[in-house]
């Protein structure tokens, strides 16, 4: 809910676009995501496995300040 909410406040003309786009990576991340976890695990271990979601969580916590809104410049 929280990344709808996000995405629809991006830009209000375009909420079903960015509400969309939002979905569609939510859908894919849970499929290749299952499919990444069900790999490792089967060639190693699931302790092994479960390390790969953490590693991609702390990209996107690095990476999340780049999705912030920019600010427009001042004009003077």
């Amino acid at each position: 809910p929280q990344s709808f909410s996000a995405a629809g406040k991006l830009d209000p003309a375009g909420t079903g676009v960015a509400i969309a786009r939002v979905n569609l990576f939510n859908y894919v991340g849970f499929i290749v995501g299952a499919a990444l976890i069900g790999g490792i695990a089967d060639a190693t271990d699931w302790r092994i496995a479960f390390v790969a979601p953490l590693l991609l969580a702390g990209v996107i916590i690095a990476l999340a300040p780049g999705f912030s809104p920019k600010k427009a410049a001042a004009t003077a």
